[in-house]
């Protein structure tokens, strides 16, 4: 299994966009966390330094660039 983060658009009465955990399995299944990423994703522990939210912050920018948008009926 691989994650990545990616936009996910959510459809039903009230349509949004969330900026989600998304799990890929070998096969090809796809799940993803049912929030989206919000400020405890962007935290660490004082041993892991600021640097940590930053490769996090970095990682989610990288990764939401890359992915297309997940369509997600609801």
């Amino acid at each position: 299994m691989s994650w990545h983060y990616q936009i996910v658009r959510h459809g039903g009465e009230h349509p949004y966009y969330g900026l989600h955990e998304v799990y890929e399995y070998p096969d090809a299944a796809v799940a993803w966390a049912a929030s989206p990423a919000g400020p405890t994703t962007f935290a660490c522990h004082l041993e892991e330094g600021p640097e940590s939210i930053t490769e996090a912050l970095s990682r989610a920018l990288a990764d939401a660039s890359k992915y297309p948008v997940l369509e997600v009926d609801k």
